[in-house]
């Protein structure tokens, strides 16, 4: 048994038990039961928090790899650090121009354009004036919203300005370094009611930071940082109280990181790694937020904002890489919405609910990996009822519509590559924003004449 091994070396090891909970207070464990091993030099050989099945194996291996005079934990870092400079070698290659090695994503065959089976489908508006669309973001204000479009055609540093009527206001060049890709935003209000803009892209080496007036204000991490890419971020209020974070997840072994608006960098979470989606909370009854990360280990980590973490959430059976939150406003069934593979590796849209448990429904979704930077999955009103819905676009060019309470389902297909999707007002009624690669439309969907489809 495990103690009887313990026992065994008793004369050759030192066995501390904290009694008193100063882990929690002076070292910021969050959980218990925590094993902490230190071998003869004081150096950390493993830090498990919680319950593991396994330890009676795992803990009597490596005390004897430790008094047999080894560093395995020295070992694991040295492989992983050889890992990572081959990985950034065969990155930096792929980098170069006319590189020989570029591996190509798998291709997804195209869906043909088909009509939603139980909805009508009509298009307000068309704009082919962007040459080549990508991630939309709508920011509604007093005199009605302002749809900003990401134009890839000639780099990563364009934004088109389109009225809710598809007409092209303004064209804008990014104020960052040539070399720098923006091929998302995301923006949130401060205390004094003044926007701000955060914009990366996947694989990036820096987020960048804009006012109101689009002027860069500050990017992080800081130039030169050494990673293997940005994974996700956000622009988070976690008190309520207008004061914003900037926090990036990064591949890699890096983690998270929170940062002010100037880029200072205020902590870092390294619970999870790599990290594959970053998502925000709703407020609670403190109005306080937390940010939700995922990595490929498909646990989910809620992190305050003073970068400490709660203990690591399975969700039931899955594995759960993906969590997007939800922006609809008042109580919903799908809070947020998960997504992980089944057994057979089909991907499958897992709801969650406001605590972070699986709902008694799932989602099938469409195989494949998108070839672009499109930010696939999000939520809104499009239907103009009492419950959201949450919206996928598939690499296959398909469109799902799914509702909070999942009462309704249905799809459509353009029958065109999808770079982009959003909600926004058009009008007074609500509409589908829809980025391909030759055009921008809007699309009103109404429910066909009859009972409403269960």
């Amino acid at each position: 048994s495990l103690q009887e091994s313990l026992n065994a070396r008793a004369g050759r090891l030192a066995l501390l038990r904290d009694t008193t909970v100063q882990g929690h207070d002076v070292f910021g464990v969050a959980g218990a039961p925590t094993v902490v091993v230190c071998d003869r030099e004081a150096r950390v050989q493993a830090f498990k928090v919680g319950h593991d099945p396994q330890i009676g194996e795992f803990l009597p291996a490596l005390v004897g790899e430790l008094l047999a005079g080894r560093n395995p934990a020295g070992e694991l870092r040295r492989v992983v650090a050889e890992e990572a400079a081959v990985y950034q070698r065969r990155l930096a290659a792929a980098l170069l121009e006319n590189a020989s090695d570029l591996i190509a994503l798998p291709t997804v065959k195209l869906q043909p354009a088909r009509d939603p089976a139980q909805l009508r489908m009509r298009t307000l508006w068309t704009t082919r004036e962007i040459a080549s669309p990508g991630n939309i973001l709508v920011i509604d204000g007093p005199q009605g919203a302002q749809i900003l479009v990401h134009d890839h055609a000639k780099d990563w540093r364009t934004l088109v300005v389109l009225t809710p009527e598809g007409k092209v206001v303004e064209r804008r060049s990014l104020p960052v370094p040539s070399t720098a890709a923006v091929a998302l935003l995301r923006s949130a209000e401060d205390a004094d009611g003044r926007r701000w803009y955060v914009g990366s892209a996947r694989l990036a080496k820096q987020a960048y930071v804009f006012d109101d007036r689009w002027q860069l204000h500050a990017a992080f991490p800081p130039e030169g940082t050494p990673h293997e890419g940005i994974s996700d971020f956000q622009l988070v209020d976690f008190k309520g109280d207008g004061q914003l974070q900037l926090c990036v997840g990064f591949w890699g072994l890096l983690g998270v990181h929170g940062a002010g608006l100037d880029g200072q960098g205020q902590w870092v979470n390294r619970q999870l790694s790599p990290i594959v989606s970053l998502a925000v909370s709703p407020p609670n009854e403190a109005g306080w937020r937390r940010l939700l990360a995922t990595s490929d280990q498909g646990q989910l980590l809620a992190i305050n904002a003073f970068g400490k973490h709660d203990p690591p959430k399975q969700v039931g059976q899955y594995a759960i890489t993906h969590l997007f939150a939800s922006s609809f406003t008042g109580p919903q069934d799908a809070t947020y919405m998960g997504v992980a593979a089944l057994v057979d590796g089909s991907p499958v849209g897992v709801p969650l609910s406001a605590t972070l448990d699986a709902l008694d429904w799932e989602l099938p979704l469409a195989a494949g990996t998108h070839q672009n930077q499109i930010q696939w999955a999000i939520s809104g009103d499009v239907l103009g009822g009492k419950t959201g819905q949450w919206i996928f676009a598939a690499p296959d060019g398909t469109i799902g519509l799914v509702a909070a309470d999942a009462s309704f389902a249905d799809s459509f297909s353009l029958g065109e590559e999808l770079t982009g999707v959003a909600v926004a007002q058009v009008g007074n009624r609500p509409a589908l924003l829809v980025a391909t690669k030759t055009s921008v439309r809007a699309i009103e969907l109404l429910r066909r004449a009859g009972p409403a489809p269960r």
